[in-house]
């Protein structure tokens, strides 16, 4: 009976606990509020992500439900790793609650946190919380992977990193960066290249100091390493590298200075003149010196000369010439049998695959004492005529040579020189004018050299002919001597003496002598902007005042005309711009005329007034800057280059309103307008008139560089 006592009210105990249960459940499922489910869903897009330590971090909140349209809701931070910092940002404010619509498409802030640089590898957990007005809330937990090394490491590659070259060498390398992170990132480029060496980075045609490349992606750049003028031979490594706020790329390039070339002609005894007769060898010993540090092979040895001279040397060729050594050529110089008395000029050439060097020299041919005698008879035969004439008819019926001549000074018609089966110069057709500076434009190999040598009488043209003054250039040779200077592209002087003693020398052999030629050397070398330098020797100066001193010299004999064969060549910005400013003046100064030739097109533009544009020894086009462009230019179609400011829809409809538009066309800020004539000036009138700013207006085509590109597609060249 007891026991069955016992069995009940345990019995009786375990209903009462059931009951109890089923109460309190009731009463929690009452209490509390709806779960997710049934309020609202708190997410982002991309809750779990890998990241490297030191990245800022942006996620995108979302609320989707019923539970959550038109409520407000608040946000709030529930747990996050130690060190982390982060808050909700809702525009441009920080904000803790925020007005959610319940529409899933909508972002109703976003999470900004930070990994500290510090972090450990390994996975943590930020935890959000959302709570509404409504009594809804729900939970979401955000997992960061934080791993040192992403999946796809970037590199950094070049395809050929060995390359080799002389001083002066400026090496170019490919290179490709690869983006393999998970985000765009910005490379800053940075090198440890020694000092005055430069390197260069370039994407395309522009040269950059950093990239932005997007993830996955990759981009290639150039690396452009130039050494120093003076570098030493021997090996060299420049690290360069690509860094962004995420990783650091490097390459290595390895440059090899192979050493200097660097040749030089003279004579043994250093002089540059000399004495012959007409038809009788004269003998000069040549001294040809390797200054640079590398053997020079196969050099051949050549002779520039006036039509009917003869040049023999001992050897025409060296089979090698090694570092710092120098090596003497005896050469015989013959005068032609018809040569007159006076001087000649005569250039001797040394080259090989790497190097070339010249040697101007001044020859005074002499003449036997009984030809002297003859030739005084036949003057006082030609002045007692010229007396009998004036003396019958008066002087109204001569006409001197400053009479008769004309504005132009330098005239070739079809001038052509061959050399075997190769056309040098093709039916040259040329006219220039006193006191113009006339470009000779091409690359090498054009004709411009031998073009410049006709004119000079120190080769004779297969066709046609050439005139200075109506002097014909092969016959009349001295008297053209003395009406033309000539500056070659490598002047030589007596590197012993001074640019004064240079001068002083030269003044002499054109017949200066005593007080006057003083004076007139003290006026030519501060006119050249030489009198500081004037008592230095020239074996001192660089090649830019090489160049003034040889303008000096040429200005020496007071020609009419001048010819400057490169005369810019290898000569630093500064020496540049006050040669330039010394051509201009020795024609609009003193009406000079300058023939000069050139394959620096920016130069030209700056300095001539008209140019000549030589391909394979013909002159395809001719005229100045505007009248090559109207040329080569397309049906005279005129493109012109246009942004102004404001740029509104008053601005388009006044362009499209203007008389003789053929076309408008947009590339980004810039208007490009095609039209039947230059439409310059109107456009700049019309654009005032309305209040408007010019910040661009320039003729496409306008420039040298643009317009000699066309000349040679139009040629069926390559430019490069």
């Amino acid at each position: 009976m007891m026991k069955q006592k016992v069995l009940l009210k345990s019995r009786k105990s375990m209903t009462v606990i059931a009951v109890l249960l089923v109460v309190f459940t009731g009463l929690c499922l009452f209490r509390l509020p709806a779960h997710a489910a049934e309020g609202f869903d708190f997410y982002t897009d991309n809750p779990g992500i890998h990241v490297t330590a030191g990245d800022s971090l942006s996620f995108n909140l979302h609320l989707s439900g019923t539970g959550a349209t038109g409520s407000d809701v608040a946000l709030s931070i529930v747990s996050m790793p130690e060190n982390f910092s982060g808050y909700f940002k809702s525009g441009s404010y920080e904000v803790s609650k925020v007005h959610a619509s319940g529409d899933a498409a909508d972002t109703i802030a976003t999470f900004q946190t930070t990994v500290p640089p510090e972090t450990a590898d390994g996975i943590y957990e930020i935890v959000l919380h959302a709570a509404s007005d409504t009594d809804y809330e729900d939970n979401l937990t955000i997992e960061l992977t934080v791993s040192g090394l992403e999946t796809g490491e970037s590199n950094f590659h070049v395809e050929y990193p060995d390359q080799e070259g002389v001083t002066g060498t400026s090496f170019s390398y490919s290179t490709t960066i690869a983006n393999n992170t998970l985000s765009t990132q910005n490379y800053n480029f940075s090198s440890n290249a020694p000092a005055g060496w430069t390197v260069a980075f370039s994407s395309g045609s522009t040269q950059v100091s950093s990239l932005e490349i997007e993830s996955g992606s990759s981009a290639g750049v150039t690396i452009t390493v130039t050494p120093p003028e003076k570098a030493e031979a021997g090996d060299y490594t420049i690290d360069c590298a690509a860094t962004s706020a995420r990783e650091q790329l490097s390459t290595a390039l390895n440059v090899k200075i192979l050493g200097t070339y660097d040749m030089e002609l003279s004579t043994a005894d250093g002089r540059l003149s000399f004495d012959a007769y007409a038809n009788k060898p004269s003998d000069v010993t040549l001294k040809l010196t390797n200054r640079g540090n590398i053997p020079l092979e196969n050099i051949s040895l050549a002779a520039s000369l006036p039509t009917g001279w003869e040049a023999e040397f001992d050897t025409t060729t060296i089979e090698t010439l090694e570092a710092g050594a120098s090596k003497e050529v005896l050469v015989h110089v013959t005068p032609g049998k018809d040569s007159l008395t006076g001087d000649y000029a005569t250039i001797l050439t040394a080259s090989c695959d790497n190097q070339s060097a010249t040697a101007q020299f001044r020859i005074t041919v002499k003449t036997s004492t009984g030809w002297g005698i003859f030739a005084v008879v036949i003057i006082i035969g030609v002045a007692g005529g010229l007396y009998f004439i004036m003396k019958k008819y008066g002087r109204g019926e001569i006409m001197t040579s400053s009479e008769t001549k004309t504005a132009t000074v330098i005239r070739t018609m079809g001038l052509t020189k061959k050399y075997g089966e190769l056309t040098a110069v093709d039916h040259l057709n040329l006219e220039i004018q006193k006191g113009e500076v006339f470009g000779l434009l091409g690359p090498n190999g054009a004709g411009k050299t031998t073009t410049t040598l006709m004119l000079l009488g120190l080769t004779e043209p297969d066709e046609g002919k050439a005139m200075i003054h109506e002097l014909d250039c092969t016959r009349d040779t001295i008297e053209i001597k003395r009406k033309v200077g000539y500056l070659p592209d490598n002047v030589g002087f007596y590197g012993s003496m001074t640019g004064r003693e240079n001068l002083r020398f030269m003044g002499r052999l054109n017949g200066l002598m005593g007080e006057s030629l003083e004076k007139r050397i003290d006026a030519l070398l501060k006119r050249v902007n030489m009198t500081e330098a004037a008592d230095r020797k020239t074996g001192t100066y660089s090649r830019g005042m090489r160049q003034r001193l040889g303008i000096a010299d040429v200005l020496m004999k007071d020609p009419d005309i001048i010819i400057m064969d490169e005369p810019t060549l290898g000569i630093d910005p500064e020496g540049i711009r006050q040669l330039m400013w010394l051509i201009r003046d020795l024609a609009e100064q003193d009406g000079r005329t300058v023939l000069l030739s050139s394959h620096q097109l920016y130069q030209v533009q700056r300095v001539c007034d008209r140019m000549g544009i030589f391909i394979d020894g013909k002159m395809i086009a001719c005229g100045t800057l505007e009248e090559l462009g109207q040329q080569i230019s397309h049906d005279g179609i005129n493109t012109v280059e246009l942004s102004v400011y404001p740029d509104n829809v008053g601005l388009q409809s006044l362009l499209k309103n203007m008389k003789g538009i053929i076309g408008i066309e947009r590339n980004n800020d810039i208007y490009v307008i095609r039209s039947s004539y230059d439409l310059r000036r109107a456009l700049s009138k019309s654009l005032a008139e309305q209040g408007y700013t010019i910040m661009h207006l320039r003729q496409a085509g306008s420039d040298l560089d643009e317009i000699y590109r066309k000349y040679f597609e139009k040629a069926g060249e390559k430019v490069g």
